[in-house]
């Protein structure tokens, strides 16, 4: 299993957009969670982790890190 970590500006329908991309890659979540705050400026960030297992004949772990990174407000999206 890996855990993928997102910090993106928050809005409303950011969770699920994440989630269904990670769910149309291949890969099923186990476990995931969300924490909003503040930054530094004020503006409000929301933090996604996901514990994630990939099925290896349909996951490609590089495309699905791409396609987290195209979501609208993303700042960073790791692979750990």
């Amino acid at each position: 299993m890996s855990r993928i970590e997102v910090v993106s500006k928050d809005r409303v329908g950011l969770v699920s957009e994440i989630s269904g991309v990670i769910s149309r890659s291949g890969a099923d979540i186990r476990s995931h969670s969300a924490k909003v705050y503040n930054d530094v400026a004020g503006n409000p960030m929301s933090r996604f982790t996901a514990i994630v297992e990939f099925d290896d004949s349909k996951s490609s772990t590089d495309e699905l890190m791409r396609r987290i990174r195209r979501i609208r407000g993303v700042v960073s999206a790791e692979l750990k």
